[in-house]
């Protein structure tokens, strides 16, 4: 402390260095969306899935819906045409469109696969033959709408979601734009809405970091009116923001849906600490102390509540490094970095910063004939009132509690990316185009295993195919189920010999049917699509088509469920398990920390309760009001932990330092009142200003996690303000608390 009021551009010069080196990398930081690397206590089960997957060669495409009159001969060769002309793109392998269907039939002993056009139809006439002869073929669903108004066209990307992929990606937009018709096609599919995500972290990163910057400074401004008290939260969130960012990148660590929001945390919680010191620095300017003394003295008195609260912020986040969900913990590690670097920061260089800046100029008028603010003011009532009415606070405090944990009851999770973006984005236009006209729009392959070579490929476990088939269409949110039976039934009249499935079987390479029947024909694939929903839907349907089919194969067969769905299914059971070990875990850590720090249990118990309010009122409102857990709303309760005890500390700690005073224990609460909870309004408001900035995002659930951060940090902070002051007006208490508080903390 001395080395940055004695050397303070040394350390200046230090901060600002580590900075830039830090700065340089960020460059360089990448961005991972592929969900099958979300949760660790999946990748067993993931592995498993793409194994028995891995033996069918099915590889999901981007689908391509065009809009159009399709009874028009004219669009199908505009269809011709643009479809010619992706084929060209660098990287895309393959364009599958209605015109290059197929059907298999059976000419003698030979199955062979005969062109359902040869030519693109040029009447309307032909158009109708060609349309009618598309029901011969074995994927008809995925050729032309019912209602004639699109057509569907494959498109298989190579570089999946690497530069080339991406590339590619843009390359097919720019080519629709020009020759289809802007807003005249829709994109969906696993690959589109990785490519989507991955856009839009990118985009929100880009936009909603330097306004959350904007809104510090002016925050602050308003608040302080002068460069220093600027000054002083922009830099400490600029240095931490960065070095974090370039820590991120130099140890390869990507950005993903969850950690694309520790940047606005980060700006919005590292300049915490900052502006408690700078507000205390200003009490001391206030009684006139010169500024050197002013310097000392407030960081004399602001080290142990900064170095408590950092710590015990960092124990809250840092319960995330035990999530099962990788993006959680990857969020824990670099959120708990972030933390302490700035409280390093706040603790040398921001003295160090007050000390070249100038003097607050209207502070030093106003010290000449000091007035109290209205804030203060106005705070001072609020603790007298609460002491007033402490019975009818306690009671309404515990009646929300009770309604709020019923809401806790109600919450459900959410995992399905395609949910995470607004209504009336491409990603949301293009699924509802889709299934609005094709059903389903997410694959679920279904394996099934019999173990035994041969089996899979007789006339009596056809029967029991067409069982299982029948079984699955009686779902709603399921789609085009198809199974090799039907393509034995496309080319065989009636029950299929064994003779005619041998033949069959060795033709599997030249026939569609290698996507269904592996090479020894032990296993059968069935296809089958799953409407967009929530994950809950989506995790209670697969549960009962798992045990449907269970129930009608005989007990050695094995059934294994792959795709996007049971990744879903699976990521939606980790955060349902990591959210109440983290929760518990923070909740610990932190009540041992405090209690640990002001050495007495009941001190640390009464700075949990404001926190406990605030994470039982927040879930509670997300359950009553059906909002779900989800990648980003998931962190609400860890930040609420974070956060709420910081504002607890900072007014225990002023409470502390009023009683060493000589003020008794509600004299010393109204003081903390006005000063360390003029402090914790301006931080909340802070807080609150930069999560405000995520309510923009374009990620749906970024937006809302962004809104219930707004009410969580108003929730935390006036609970504080409430609570604590009724407990300690508390007469049974006082004499215990005041014994307790007047010790010295570890």
């Amino acid at each position: 402390m001395s080395l940055s009021i004695t050397f303070p551009w040394l350390v200046i010069l230090a901060f600002i260095a580590i900075t830039v080196l830090f700065g340089l990398r960020v460059t360089s930081l990448r961005f991972e969306t592929n969900i099958d690397n979300l949760a660790s206590d999946s990748e067993g089960v993931i592995r498993e899935i793409e194994l028995a997957a891995r033996e069918f060669s099915v590889w999901e495409p981007l689908y391509l819906v065009l809009l159009g009159d399709m009874d028009d001969p004219a669009s199908w060769q505009k269809l011709s045409e643009t479809v010619s002309t992706i084929r060209q793109i660098p990287n895309v392998s393959r364009a599958l469109s209605p015109l290059d269907a197929t059907y298999i039939t059976l000419q003698g002993l030979a199955i062979r696969t005969v062109p359902v056009a040869t030519q693109v139809p040029p009447t309307v006439e032909e158009v109708k033959a060609f349309r009618k002869s598309l029901e011969k073929s074995f994927d008809s669903y995925f050729t032309v709408s019912s209602k004639g108004d699109a057509a569907l066209v494959r498109l298989y990307v190579r570089g999946g979601l690497g530069s080339r992929g991406k590339t590619a990606i843009q390359e097919i937009q720019k080519t629709l734009d020009s020759q289809w018709g802007v807003d005249r096609y829709r994109l969906t599919g696993e690959l589109f809405l990785g490519y989507s995500v991955d856009n839009t972290v990118i985009a929100d990163v880009l936009l909603l970091f330097p306004i959350a910057i904007v809104i510090v400074f002016l925050v602050t401004f308003f608040t302080f009116r002068s460069v220093a008290g600027v000054l002083t939260p922009a830099f400490t969130v600029l240095s931490s923001v960065t070095v974090t960012l370039g820590l991120m990148a130099v140890t390869d660590t990507p950005l993903t849906i969850v950690s694309a929001v520790l940047p606005i945390l980060l700006i919005a919680m590292g300049c915490s600490d900052s502006i408690h010191i700078f507000s205390r620095y200003r009490e001391e300017i206030l009684r006139g102390s010169l500024k050197r003394e002013a310097i000392m003295q407030t960081m004399r008195s602001m080290i142990l509540p900064v170095v408590m609260t950092s710590l015990t912020t960092a124990g809250g986040f840092g319960s995330l490094a035990f999530s099962s969900v990788i993006p959680m913990r990857e969020f824990g590690y670099f959120s708990v970095f972030g933390i302490l670097y700035a409280m390093i920061f706040s603790l040398l260089a921001v003295p160090a910063l007050i000390k070249v800046l100038p003097t607050p100029r209207f502070v030093i008028a106003a010290s000449k004939g000091f007035k109290e603010p209205l804030i203060d003011m106005l705070l001072h009532r609020l603790s007298l009132s609460v002491s007033r009415h402490r019975k009818p606070v306690t009671y309404l405090s515990i009646l929300a509690v009770i309604v709020c944990l019923v809401g806790i009851a109600n919450l459900q999770f959410e995992s399905n990316l395609s949910e995470y973006f607004r209504k009336g984005s491409e990603v949301s236009k293009g699924v509802e185009a889709f299934e609005e006209r094709f059903g389903g729009s997410t694959f679920l392959l279904i394996v099934v295993d019999s173990n035994q070579p041969g089996v899979v490929l007789t006339p009596d476990f056809i029967d029991t195919l067409n069982d299982l088939e029948r079984f699955l269409e009686g779902f709603d949110i399921l789609s085009k189920t198809s199974t090799f039976a039907n393509l034995i039934e496309s080319v065989y009249s009636g029950q299929p010999t064994q003779v005619q499935l041998n033949l069959l079987r060795g033709t599997i390479a030249g026939t569609g049917i290698q996507g269904y029947v592996n090479q020894d024909s032990s296993k059968v694939a069935i296809h089958t699509y799953i409407r967009n929903t929530n994950t809950r839907d989506i995790s209670r349907t697969l549960v009962r088509v798992e045990n449907g089919l269970k129930e009608i194969l005989p007990a050695e067969f094995k059934v294994t469920l792959t795709g996007t769905p049971r990744i879903i299914q699976l990521h939606m059971e980790s955060f349902s398990r990591s959210q109440a070990i983290s929760l518990a875990f923070s909740v610990l850590v932190v009540w041992s920390l405090v209690s640990l720090m002001f050495s007495s249990l009941l001190v640390g118990s009464m700075a949990m309760l404001p926190l406990f309010f605030t994470v039982t009122f927040s879930l509670g409102t997300m359950g009553i009001l059906g909002v779900p857990l989800d990648a980003a709303t998931v962190l609400v309760a860890s930040i609420s932990v974070g956060v709420g005890i910081d504002y607890a500390i900072h007014f225990i700690e002023r409470v502390r330092s009023e009683l060493k005073m000589g003020l008794r224990l509600q004299e010393a609460s109204s003081k903390a009142s006005r000063t360390a909870g003029h402090a914790l309004l301006v931080n909340a408001a802070t807080l609150i200003s930069g999560f405000a900035v995520l309510a923009f995002s374009r990620f749906l659930t970024v937006s809302v996690f962004g809104l219930l951060m707004i009410f969580t940090m108003a929730i935390s902070s006036m609970s504080t303000l409430v609570i604590i002051p009724a407990i300690l007006s508390s007469s049974r208490l006082e004499s215990k608390l005041t014994e307790k508080l007047s010790r010295k903390a570890k």
